[in-house]
């Protein structure tokens, strides 16, 4: 399950949330994730969201995606990303 939330007419947050099963399935998602965000991107020029630091497989992917961590946040002792996407 993925989606954005409208924050304003150019900014948007960008979420999924995945079970283990998805791994059956990588393949075709990780072939569909680029194209999923330029689409989002036609609408809202940034996408944005915080990722857990510890969660090295994401941090992998939103790089692969094309994702600019732009910052760091403390929540609970436990670091986040700010991550950001802009349109081309």
């Amino acid at each position: 399950m993925f989606g954005i939330t409208k924050v304003n007419c150019d900014l948007a947050t960008v979420w999924l949330l995945a079970t283990d099963d998805l791994l059956k399935y990588r393949t075709s998602f990780i072939r569909q994730c680029k194209l999923v965000l330029s689409e989002m991107n036609i609408k809202f020029k940034v996408l944005t969201n915080i990722v857990d630091s510890r969660n090295k497989v994401h941090l992998r992917w939103l790089k692969w995606c094309g994702m600019f961590f732009i910052g760091e946040y403390m929540v609970n002792d436990v670091k986040f990303y700010q991550f950001v996407r802009v349109a081309q």
